[in-house]
């Protein structure tokens, strides 16, 4: 447990960022199952031990990632200059919305600190992360898939919103991220004619597809059924785009982007079982199972692979993550 314990370093001096997605993508896949044995009318037993573990492995990570920062404050500056931070502090916060999300029904009072605790972060995130952009080079301010954890990842909130009574402030929420979601899409779409994504970061392109889930379910929660609709088909296409072009985006074997995949896949599936059972829908059904099923072998399976490189040591010097 090298890293874990930093080496011969005091513990919390290297704490990489890229151990967040993984655990986002397992609060999803959690959700997941949770729809699915729900729909089904069993104890979602599966999805609450995922729901466990993703807590957990939160609750380790945040601990330790803040005592790296309450070493050296400004660390967390040096950890936004790369994708790989960028991508993992957002997972932090994005994975702190679903963590009030399960705690609304048991314990609502914390939920809706967590709740917002996480909105401010998010929004000291974003102020950061334009206060970068505007001094960066040129080629530092490219959009990138990762924009939209930052400036649409809000729209995660409202499945913790929604339950807990803000449902005029989700809808607020749904409709600036559905703008700021078009607008990174149609820039991404218009840098990718020019060039293309050197292979280590390619995972990265399967992030587009987690504004699109998101929507869809944000939609469904404030009733607006056909919306919700629109945004499953949305999810299916480009699922199968991802799907057909795995070969493409994995061409450069296992790195610690493949986190990036782990969200999406398993929001996507939530989205299509949860519209299955809303009109009966065996096609949904069939692709949200299958969507469920490969997210349920690629998410543990990265999680473990990143959380293992973190504990031998490796996973800072991979990513470039900053040092306290």
């Amino acid at each position: 447990m090298a890293e874990l314990n930093e080496g011969k370093a005091p513990w919390g001096t290297v704490v990489p960022p890229t151990i967040f997605p993984p655990v986002l993508g397992l609060f999803a896949l959690a959700n997941g199952w949770r729809v699915a044995m729900g729909g089904a009318g069993a104890t979602p037993w599966l999805g609450y031990f995922i729901t466990v573990l993703a807590v957990i492995m939160l609750l380790v990570g945040a601990i330790a990632f803040g005592r790296k920062i309450s070493r050296r404050p400004g660390v967390i500056w040096d950890d936004l200059k790369g994708i790989p931070g960028r991508a993992g502090i957002a997972a932090l916060i994005l994975s702190c919305y679903l963590f009030a999300g399960v705690l609304v029904l048991i314990a609502p009072v914390l939920a809706e600190v967590i709740l917002w605790s996480a909105f401010v972060a998010h929004g000291g995130l974003v102020v950061m992360m334009i206060t970068i952009l505007r001094s960066a080079p040129p080629d530092m301010r490219k959009v990138t898939p990762v924009f939209h954890l930052h400036f649409v990842g809000f729209i995660v909130m409202p499945q913790a919103a929604v339950p807990l009574g803000y449902t005029g402030f989700a809808f607020v929420v749904f409709c600036l991220s559905l703008v700021l979601a078009a607008i990174i899409w149609l820039a991404s779409l218009q840098q990718g004619l020019r060039a293309s994504l050197a292979p280590p970061m390619r995972p990265l392109l399967a992030i587009h597809l987690a504004p699109i889930a998101l929507l869809g379910s944000v939609a469904l929660l404030l009733g607006y059924d056909a919306i919700a609709l629109g945004f499953g088909f949305a999810a299916l296409a480009v699922l199968a785009v991802i799907f057909a072009r795995g070969r493409y985006l994995l061409a450069a074997g296992f790195t610690p982007m493949w986190g990036a995949l782990t969200f999406p896949l398993a929001s996507s599936a939530t989205l299509l079982l949860a519209l299955a059972q809303a009109d009966s829908s065996l096609p949904f059904m069939i692709a949200g199972m299958v969507t469920l099923l490969v997210a349920s072998v690629v998410n543990p399976y990265v999680a473990m692979r990143v959380w293992k490189s973190w504990a031998a040591g490796a996973l800072a010097s991979q990513t470039g993550a900053a040092r306290a």
